[in-house]
């Protein structure tokens, strides 16, 4: 087995690893294995999901995803067994893998793909497994421990073992230790046992009484032996130190015998080794003798010390050996009283042995119940425990499963939100396309509509305003049909060899269709004229011809019996219910029909009957007869083999038809294709039929879309009229005399539409309920996967909303049928509106039913009559006698019909209708005494019968010449329409043309200019001298007559022109061409009279006569010859028309029309003489009956035919005369416009030169010059007001704006000023306050600071400035002189922290690199708090300057002076300077400002002393807005103080440092800080062990409302004075006032 196994995992799937059967445990135990083998059979599509790693994590993966596909296949995989496939157990591999074997082939014998086990999966085991799936991950996830569990585990495992190894060791070294020691004991103890027991022998008989009332007392351990191991240690170490102590007694004594005899040897006169003499030595030892002395009686004092103290020890050492042996005796004596007190205690006890066993006994006893009890006591505690674990288990359950499904729930809800957000983007898309879709007719129509008007417009601009009759009709007839007007635009060069455009070719159409029911009905343009004579009505039709193409159409096309329509039996209802996905429609069906017996047919339910049923092998048992019917008959859109349709026609047991669509359904799935809906429709019906008589059924959610409806309305006998009825044929040229009355179409085969309507929420909120999730997920038989089943929810909702408008339109609108019920409320109450709306339909019909005249033969036999609950009854050709059987033949005949076989049987039942051109009947009938006409009703037509050749080849020349004589009369209607148009357009083009002529540029205004520049270079003192006067009168009479002159040539011009224009040749051009297509169209009535004289000839004469003499062919009428006729007469390529031209034309166009017409009539004439004659001759000849009848119908037909055509012929001519008058009348129309345009334009072309010569004569005569210039411009004459002839002086220019100083406030050009010194002499922006001081006083006492600063400054005290400059200091005497000009440049307005934020975000917008910086052409495009652009008035005065804008000069002012100008081009730090503008009169508000600033966001903060501390301020900054502010300082951001909640905002380090290092960072060219003045690392350390007492690391962000409450941070706001706006303008105006 193991062989195979691996033979199939190596060699036939290819496993990523080479398997062996020895490491199948190893290989399989992370279940990656498992999961490749199971997708390589197509079964685990979430493949990709494996991980192949071998960690605990990746098996549970791996094997709560195989869980499923295994127990799909039938494999048990649960818990256990998972287990110990990961603990790599041996043989569990190996039997997994053979099952799984075994289980593939078995399916891959099957040939049952995935897909198909999934749906053929029961529902309810659906359900349950996904439950038991859930359980088993859960399960498994807690039995199975992590990898790091797993370490832990083992490292605590280790450690464990050691430490057990260490403690044995421990307690093997001690034990022997200790049984040694007891081993001597033991033995010691038996010998002085032994030695005792003899001298106490004589005592047992004494004590033996008393031994039972001794008390046991418990043996003292035996320190004898540790007495004496002491004892002897102690001996050793004495004996040690005695030995020491002698040793280093002998070395000292030795070391003083050496010193004694040198000293002794020195002093007794013994000469040294040296040599030295005994003076010297004497000398030089007499000191050192003395000493040595002293140190040998110090020795032998030290010794005799030693000595004493060393008898002090031995005394000593002898009196503690006396006590120590003293008290060692006492201790052994004591010792052994006691071992002899034991002894004899022993000795009692050997002697009551047998009663101390019982007593050992009673204590064994004893002692093990009260172990029971204990055992007893402890189970019950463990129990107790247990208990109480078990509850907090269960309790810990609860919790978890609640807290799980409040989870879920709020996943449901997160869900449910996703679909309705997904439905909602759905909805708003579906009503956007909607829109567009609306907006784009809307537009289209409004663009037809404009195009229209336009077309209208220009109609009537070169027709010189006609009424538009013709072109109306075709300008609305394509508005109609949503065809555009204008033809597109082409490109030069294309014409010719591009196609048309497909709709230019449907505009033609239509056009022609129209042109040529006009012409045929004589109606519209082709109306009889008036001038023509009496009004002539529209042609009868040639009825005796209608029956001869009728006739020959009936032989060719042999008629074929109509397929009888099926009947349905009588149901109780028919209905179908219809409703979005999870609407209700299952559940109240199922139970509806539980209490109704009606019959539910599900659409899902009976398809998988149907695969089943092929599985199966259902067959059925017919007869014979029945099975030869029925193999002829196959359903539309199942399929089979060749192999079981010969089986089945072989013997009597077939498949049954739902075996067969079971098939067909199968074959379509396993092509991955949807059922078709033809196929639906046939298992629909086919369960339709399995529904017994007088019962009902009702469609569960079918039909979904239009196609299904039609198709079952057919399959039940039903008629569907999609709209698309034919329209009648122009090609037929006669109609059938006596057409069949069109059968009404039968009622409706359903009785009820019944729509559940739900909105989309809550559509979308029923799958997710938890009431309905389990159900909802069990009968989805798609998928079982829950995430796909919901996630078809939106895709549903939109398909049933694309499909539902036509399914509304139809039941509501063409079968009035449809309900609606209001499904969104409970179960219980839909399913009583459901079932109260079916009740009352059924009662309806059964009421109808009954009140039928055959309902009790009904009941018996249980089919219904013909009735509106039936199909309609077959049609009066059906035989009679058609039972039951056969009518379900029929109905499966019915269903086997292809398309092709139903259009041949409706065409050959079918009549064609009638033209429009033979739209009346034949006339009233002669009096009932005459005989009957041929044509009329009651004439009997002369059938006698023909050859078999003839009936196809007349049928087909017939329809060649109707195709014929429609396409060539079109044709001549698009030329007579395109001539229509080019007239029209030429007749304007020629109006235009002349008008532009009229109106071209002439040599008058350069004649008119070269006389004024002269007429001004007189000399002003020379213009009033009556010679001058009188020679410029004279020249303006030469002006004038050379003026005159041009206008009498240009005159002939113009005429010359005209007559050019009028005497092109055109008139007779379009004139010719006009003739020549009416001629056309006279040459195609003789054709078809012709050919038709050819058909009736042929017929009639063929019923006798079978040599026939066919009529000569008529002569082609000629055309005019002109040089166009080429070019606009193109024949179409059918036309049998020849047309000739004549190379010269020798009668006017409108006698050539005429000519043609006498000659076609003559033509005819002749034709129909003939014609005549030769049926008299044979009339004679033959006295048959028939034969006399043959010709009178004969004759009839033909004079018909003649009247019809000479009928038309006169028609043509009439209109061909009216459209060449039309046109001569036109072109003379023309003619006339242009000698009133040309006579009209010479008088006012003499008129302006009058006027010129009058204005002219009245300048000089006043002696002025002509100061504009004269125009004279064809016929019109004007002075030029714009153009000076005469210079003028130039206005002088406008002053410069100036600003006027007022009171205390600096104008922007001193506040520049100022900013230019300051920034000199401190570029940091701080200088210290007496520099500052001085450098006003120096610029107040100098002269030139007069122009630097305003008057109520220059004359200011020193004690006024210093009460300035002490306003500005701060605690370290410096003064920010930007703060000082940012309170000098006042008034302007003052920001609100939100306006400041509002600033902020603009700057950080136009900052693209967030850089902190912008430039000056970026802040001048950023808009500050106030307004860039100020309208004021503009003085009218131009020596007066323009007002002064101050707001936007002090805006280029902000930007100089705060400008980074180490930068090039200089830089703004938009940060910063918002830091100052957030200033505030109160230090700890502007602190907050500067903050909310720096971190972009608003900190709110207020304290409970706000209200207390503001009141000055009120007044303050009332004081300030009243006098010199502009704006409202109202805080929009600031909380009230009524509120003492703390702003929520996060405060960083680096923020805080932004701000109160706001003055420090400016210094930055390595000037020293002042003193107590923090540098930036200070602050730091500060703010960080201030994070830091708040429990807050340095890189984290503090809450502000927390960080507020901080003495160091309340200190900082309330210090900070560089945040504190100070306003010097009410300190000098006080001063002023006082």
């Amino acid at each position: 087995m193991s062989d195979i196994l691996c033979r199939w995992l190596n060699e036939e799937l290819r496993l990523s690893k080479a398997v062996d059967p020895k490491t199948f445990a190893r290989d399989f135990s992370s279940g990656y294995l498992l999961g490749e083998v199971l997708h390589r059979y197509q079964l685990q599509n979430d493949f990709s999901m494996f991980m192949k790693k071998d960690t605990s994590i990746s098996r549970l993966n791996n094997c709560t995803r195989v869980e499923p596909t295994l127990r799909l296949l039938g494999i048990s995989f649960d818990i256990n067994t998972a287990q110990e496939l990961m603990q790599e157990k041996q043989g569990v591999a190996t039997r997994l893998l053979y099952q799984l074997y075994v289980s593939l082939e078995k399916k891959k014998t099957a040939k049952i793909s995935g897909t198909s086990m999934e749906i053929l999966q029961p529902a309810v085991n659906v359900g349950l497994h996904e439950k038991e799936h859930k359980i088993y991950s859960d399960r498994l996830h807690q039995v199975v421990k992590h990898d790091a569990e797993l370490k832990l585990q083992k490292i605590s495992r280790h450690y464990d073992e050691k430490s057990q190894q260490l403690k044995d060791r421990l307690v093997d070294t001690h034990s022997i230790q200790q049984k040694r020691q007891l081993g001597v004991q033991d033995e010691k103890r038996l010998k002085n046992i032994e030695t005792l027991r003899v001298c106490r022998q004589k005592h047992n008989d004494i004590m033996t009484c008393n031994q039972a009332t001794i008390v046991q007392v418990p043996k003292p351990p035996p320190y004898t032996s540790q007495l004496n191991l002491k004892r002897r240690q102690q001996q050793q170490r004495r004996e040690q130190q005695v030995q020491t102590v002698q040793t280093e007694i002998t070395q000292f004594e030795t070391r003083k015998r050496l010193v004694t005899c040198g000293f002794a040897s020195s002093s007794s006169g013994q000469p040294s080794s040296g040599g030295f003499p005994i003076g010297g030595i004497s000398q030089g030892f007499g000191v050192p003798g003395s000493g040595a002395k002293l140190t040998l009686q110090s020795n032998s004092k030290y010794l005799q010390d030693i000595r004493q103290r060393l008898e002090e020890n031995a005394v000593d050492r002898e009196q503690r050996e006396k006590r120590r042996d003293r008290f060692l005796t006492e201790q052994v004596k004591a010792h052994e009283a006691q071992e002899e007190a034991q002894r004899e205690e022993q000795l009692v006890k050997r002697l009551t042995r047998q009663t101390l066993q019982e007593q050992r006994l009673s204590t064994q006893l004893l002692q093990i119940r009260v172990q029971k009890d204990v055992i007893r006591k402890n189970r019950l505690f463990k129990e107790q425990q247990y208990q109480q674990q078990r509850e907090r288990d269960f309790q810990e359950a609860l919790e978890r499963e609640a807290a799980l499904a409040q989870q879920a729930k709020l996943d449901r809800a997160e869900e449910i939100r996703k679909e309705l957000e997904s439905c909602n983007r759905i909805a708003a898309e579906r009503a956007q396309g909607r829109y567009k879709k609306h907006f784009q007719t809307c537009k289209d129509i409004l663009e037809q509509m404009v195009d229209l008007a336009t077309k209208v417009g220009e109609y009537r601009l070169h027709t010189g305003n006609l009424i538009p009759e013709k072109p109306m009709r075709e300008w609305k007839e394509l508005l109609f049909s949503g065809l555009p007007l204008y033809e597109p635009i082409k490109q030069p060069g294309c014409e010719s060899s591009a196609p048309l455009d497909p709709v230019e070719l449907e505009k033609q159409e239509i056009l022609k269709n129209q042109d040529y029911d006009e012409y045929t009905n004589m109606v519209g343009e082709w109306a009889w004229p008036e001038e023509a004579g009496k009004t002539k009505l529209p042609l009868t039709n040639n009825n005796i011809l209608g029956h001869i193409v009728l006739r020959l159409r009936n032989i060719v096309h042999q008629s074929a019996v109509e397929p009888t329509l099926p009947s349905v039996p009588h149901y109780t209802i028919k209905a179908c219910v219809l409703g979005k996905f999870c609407s209700g429609k299952t559940t109240c069906l199922a139970k509806f029909a539980e209490a109704h017996g009606i019959h539910v047919l599900s659409a899902d339910s009976l398809i998988e009957e149907a695969l089943n049923a092929h599985y199966n092998g259902e067959e059925v048992q017919v007869p014979e007869q029945q099975e030869e019917k029925d193999g002829e008959l196959l359903l539309t859109s199942s399929t089979s083999d060749l192999d079981t349709q010969e089986e089945s026609r072989e013997s009597i047991v077939r498949l049954s038809t739902r075996a067969m669509q079971g098939a067909a359904a199968e074959e379509e799935l396993r092509k991955g294709n949807a059922i078709s809906n033809e196929l639906l429709v046939d298992i629909m019906v086919e369960a339709i039929r399995q529904v017994p008589a007088q019962s009902g059924w009702i469609l569960d959610g079918f039909p979904v879309d239009i196609t299904q409806a039609y198709l079952l309305e057919k399959a039940l006998g039903g008629s569907v009229d999609e709209g698309n009825d034919a329209v009648s044929s122009r090609t037929e040229l006669v109609a059938d005399p006596n057409p069949l009355k069109p059968a009404p179409p039968p009622p409706a085969v359903l009785d009820l539409a019944l729509l559940l309507d739900v909105p989309d929420e809550c559509v979308v909120s029923r799958p997710f309920s938890q009431t309905e999730t389990d159900n909802a997920a069990a009968t989805t038989s798609h998928s079982t996967d829950k995430s796909l089943y919901l996630a078809q929810i939106p895709h549903r909702i939109t398909a049933f909303q694309d499909t539902w408008p036509k399914l509304e339109k139809w039941f509501g609108g063409r079968q009035n049928i449809l309900v609606r019920v209001d499904a969104d409320v409970d179960e219980e109450e839909l399913q009583k509106r459901v079932e109260s709306v079916l009740q009352r339909v059924m009662m309806q019909i059964q009421e109808a039913f009954a009140a039928l005249p055959g309902a009790d033969v009904v009941s018996d036999s249980g089919e219904a009559p013909d009735s509106s609950f039936s199909a309609p009854p077959p049609p009066e050709d059906q035989p009679e006698g058609l039972t039951s059987e056969a009518q379900d033949d029929a109905i499966e005949s019915d269903l086997s019909l292809n398309k092709e076989e139903a259009q041949m049987l409706s065409s050959e039942v079918s009549t064609p209708s009638l033209t429009n051109e033979d739209s009346q009947e034949v006339p009233k009938n002669p009096p009932e005494s005459a005989s009957p006409c041929p044509g009329s009703p009651s004439w009997v037509y002369v059938d006698e019968p023909l050859s078999p050749e003839l009936p196809e080849s007349l049928l087909s020349h017939w329809d060649t010449v109707c195709d014929s004589y429609v396409n060539n009369v079109k044709l001549v209607m698009q030329q007579l329409r395109s001539q229509r148009s080019v007239i029209n357009l030429h007749l304007f083009n020629i109006r235009e043309e002349y008008k532009q002529y009229l109106g071209r540029s002439e040599l008058k205004q350069e004649l008119v200019s070269h006389w004024q520049k002269d007429y001004n270079s007189i000399a002003d003192d020379m213009r009033a001298d009556e010679e001058t006067k009188a020679e410029l009168h004279l020249r303006l009479d030469e002006l004038r007559e050379h003026l005159w002159d041009i206008s009498d040539k240009r005159k002939a011009e113009d005429e010359k022109e005209k007559a050019n224009l009028m005497g092109s040749g055109w008139l007779e051009e379009h004139t010719a061409v006009l003739v020549n297509h009416h001629s056309v169209l006279v040459q195609i009535e003789l054709d078809r009279f012709q050919d038709t004289l050819c058909i009736l000839r042929v017929y009639y004469l063929r019923m006798y006569k079978q040599v026939l003499e066919l009529p000569s062919k008529l002569d082609c009428i000629p055309l005019l010859d002109h040089s166009g006729v080429q070019h606009q007469d193109k024949r179409h390529p059918d036309s049998k028309t020849k047309l000739q031209v004549q190379p010269k034309s020798v009668k006017p166009p409108h006698e050539k029309l005429i000519s043609n017409y006498e000659e076609a009539l003559t033509a005819i004439r002749q034709l129909v003489s003939a014609e005549v004659h030769q049926g008299e001759e044979e009339s004679r000849i033959c006295n048959q009956k028939v034969v006399k009848r043959i010709h009178k119908e004969y004759a009839a037909a033909l004079d018909h035919e003649e009247n019809a055509a000479k009928a038309r012929l006169a028609l043509v001519k009439a209109h061909g005369l009216v459209m060449v008058q039309s046109l001569q009348s036109r072109a003379e129309q023309a003619l006339s416009d242009m000698v009133k345009w040309l006579q009209a334009h010479y008088l006012a072309g003499m008129k302006s030169i009058d006027q010129l010569a009058e204005v002219v004569g009245h300048h000089i005569d006043a002696g002025a010059k002509l100061q504009y210039e004269l125009v004279l411009q064809s016929t019109d004459f004007y002075l030029n007001g714009d153009c000076h002839m005469v210079a003028s002086p130039a206005p002088p220019p406008r002053p410069p704006p100036l600003e006027k100083p007022t009171r205390s406030t600096l104008t922007v050009t001193q506040l520049e000023s100022l900013q230019r010194q300051l920034c000199d002499l401190a570029p940091s922006g701080l200088m210290s306050s007496a520099d500052f001081f001085s450098l006003l006083m120096d610029i107040i006492s100098v002269n030139m600071g007069r122009n630097i600063l305003p008057e109520l400054w220059i004359n200011n005290n020193e004690a006024q400035l210093l009460e300035v400059v002490s306003l500005l200091t701060d605690a370290y005497e410096l003064i920010d002189w930007r703060q000082f000009l940012l309170s000098a440049s006042l008034p302007w307005p003052l920001p609100s922290l939100s306006q400041l934020l509002v600033v902020l975000q603009r700057f950080k917008a136009a900052d693209t690199g967030d850089t902190g910086y912008v430039t000056e052409e970026q802040y001048l495009q950023t808009e500050l708090w106030f307004s860039n652009e100020s309208v004021q008035p503009v003085p009218e005065d131009p020596s007066e300057p323009p007002p002064y804008d101050r707001l936007a000069n002090l805006r280029k002012f902000f930007f100089q002076l705060f400008a980074d100008r180490s930068f090039s081009p200089p830089r703004l730090d938009y940060v910063c300077m918002l830091q100052y503008f957030a200033a505030d009169p109160y230090p700890r508000q502007g602190f907050i400002r500067a903050l909310s600033v720096v971190l972009g966001q608003h900190l709110k903060y207020s304290s409970p002393d706000h209200l207390v501390k503001s009141m000055p301020s009120i007044e303050e900054a009332a004081e300030l807005s009243a006098s010199e502010l502009d704006g409202d300082y109202t805080e929009e951001g600031t909380p009230c103080a009524s509120s003492g909640s703390l702003g929520e905002a996060a405060v960083s380090i680096p923020a805080l440092l932004a701000v109160i290092c706001h003055k420090v960072t400016k210094m930055r060219d390595g000037s020293p800080l002042p003193p107590g003045c923090l540098s930036q690392e200070e602050h730091t350390e500060q703010l960080v062990r201030v994070f830091r007492e708040l429990d807050y690391k340095p890189e984290d962000c503090a809450p502000f409302s927390l960080l507020s409450q901080h003495p160091f941070i309340q200190h900082l706001m309330e210090t900070s004075t560089h945040y504190q706006f100070v306003n010097i303008h009410r300190v000098l105006l006080a001063h002023q006032d006082e």
